[in-house]
């Protein structure tokens, strides 16, 4: 608010100067000047480092849920689950296929998305792309999923195997980098 007064003054003392045909003081207009600029750059500065420290850590907690995602994965050998299952039936068992992906597997994602503009946009590409997988091979193999009560249809099973072959291919990428 003082600010803002402060401002006026100056205002007010430049504008009488002229109306009073007083010769403007060159030095008064040049400090308020300097003055201004340096608390605009102060907010600008701030905001930017702010910005940077977003930045950071929405990729870093994306990254860190995509980390334990492919931890999740191997410690539950979904890979050699989906494998076994599309070999099953491919040879003409009936099977099923219930890996327990948790239904909020993506809870930093989500929380996240908003945010996503923050990281490069390959990076963007990559997160959307091995979430929207990944929701896909878990509807597919949760409750009410195609997989778990087992189908007739036999290539669901190698196209699941494929979409989370594909899936954690890409979480592997994103974080090796």
């Amino acid at each position: 608010m003082n600010e803002a007064l402060e401002w006026c003054v100056v205002v007010w003392n430049f504008a009488d100067s002229q109306a009073a045909g007083k010769p403007i003081d060159w030095g008064t207009v040049v400090i308020s000047l300097i003055s201004g600029l340096i608390g605009i750059s102060g907010s600008w500065l701030a905001l930017g480092w702010q910005a940077g420290r977003e930045n950071r850590s929405v990729r870093a907690a994306i990254l860190a849920e995509v980390g334990a995602l492919l931890d999740l994965a191997e410690l539950q050998k979904y890979r050699t689950q989906a494998r076994d299952a599309a070999d099953s039936s491919s040879r003409g068992f009936n099977t099923t296929l219930k890996l327990g992906i948790p239904e909020h597997f993506n809870q930093v994602y989500l929380a996240n998305a908003p945010k996503l503009g923050v990281l490069r946009e390959d990076g963007v590409r990559k997160v959307v792309r091995f979430y929207q997988l990944m929701d896909s091979v878990r509807a597919d193999t949760s409750e009410g999923g195609r997989l778990i009560d087992g189908t007739a249809e036999k290539s669901a099973y190698k196209a699941t195997l494929k979409i989370l072959e594909e899936a954690l291919g890409i979480g592997e990428v994103l974080v090796a980098r």
